[in-house]
């Protein structure tokens, strides 16, 4: 065959078809094997408005929570002074002894394994030094004027028994570095994300800990006030009538919704 024949017959050949080909696909097909790329997060549950806070109650508690973080901010304790026995923050098993003296988040199994064991005698060593600690790191509380207003007088033994829960208070606050105060406040948040109810003492862990967390918050800490705020506002929904967890409720998402930001959708 003829080679000008043959390139002349491809060339009619290609012109006959289009320049764009558009292939027929049936998409509901390839929608079901699909995954989604962003997760189908539900809204933030409400309540009923007999349960929110007011307006004006919301404007001066955040004044006064804003007052309380400038004030923490503005004071820093000596090395003399600071608590170097605290728990590493990267131990998130003896942060829950140490806050709550227990730890409900291990099983059965893993509690009465020897190393478990061995590592609880550990960390009681640990507890017992933090209790020379506080003492001394209180008695620069009691002369320093500017934290006067946001601390009370501690007791004689701060810890008491060495598996009894640990009060957050500001020498523990302060010395913690920013990366360990946002670490524990996730803990805390993941610890409650599995119970029914939030009780006192978690309720001034976290409150405690959102007074002295570093704005602007990152990634991971916005997501952590995100769950805390769908946790209460959950616990909130359930409730019927007005009650000391309501107010600790209010106090807690009003902090990670309106003063963290992560409120975008909670009609209130």
């Amino acid at each position: 065959m003829d080679l000008n024949i043959f390139d002349e017959s491809s060339m009619w050949e290609a012109a006959q078809f289009p320049k764009v080909r558009v292939a027929n696909l049936d998409r509901t097909k390839l929608n079901k094997q699909q995954t989604p790329y962003m997760p189908n997060i539900p809204s933030v549950p409400v309540c009923s408005k007999d349960l929110l806070p007011s307006k004006d109650w919301e404007r001066e508690f955040l004044a006064d929570f804003s007052d309380l973080r400038m004030v923490l901010s503005s004071v820093e304790l000596s090395n003399d002074h600071q608590l170097k026995s605290l728990p590493s923050y990267k131990n998130k098993v003896l942060w829950e002894k140490f806050c709550f003296g227990s730890i409900c988040s291990l099983s059965s199994d893993e509690e009465s394994c020897p190393l478990a064991k061995e590592k609880e005698e550990h960390e009681n060593d640990i507890l017992e030094d933090l209790d020379f600690e506080f003492t001394e790191a209180n008695k620069l509380l009691k002369t320093n004027d500017k934290i006067n207003c946001v601390v009370k007088e501690s007791r004689e033994d701060p810890l008491g028994e060495i598996r009894s829960a640990a009060s957050p208070l500001v020498p523990v606050m302060l010395s913690l570095d920013e990366i360990a105060r946002a670490t524990v406040f996730k803990y805390h948040v993941t610890w409650l994300e599995i119970l029914s109810s939030l009780s006192k003492d978690r309720a001034v862990w976290l409150f405690a800990l959102c007074a002295v967390l570093d704005k602007p918050l990152d990634a991971g800490t916005s997501a952590a006030a995100r769950a805390l705020l769908r946790k209460c506002s959950s616990l909130r929904a359930g409730k019927t009538g007005d009650d000391e967890e309501l107010a600790m409720l209010n106090i807690l998402i009003t902090i990670a919704g309106k003063y963290f930001g992560q409120a975008e959708d909670l009609t209130t």
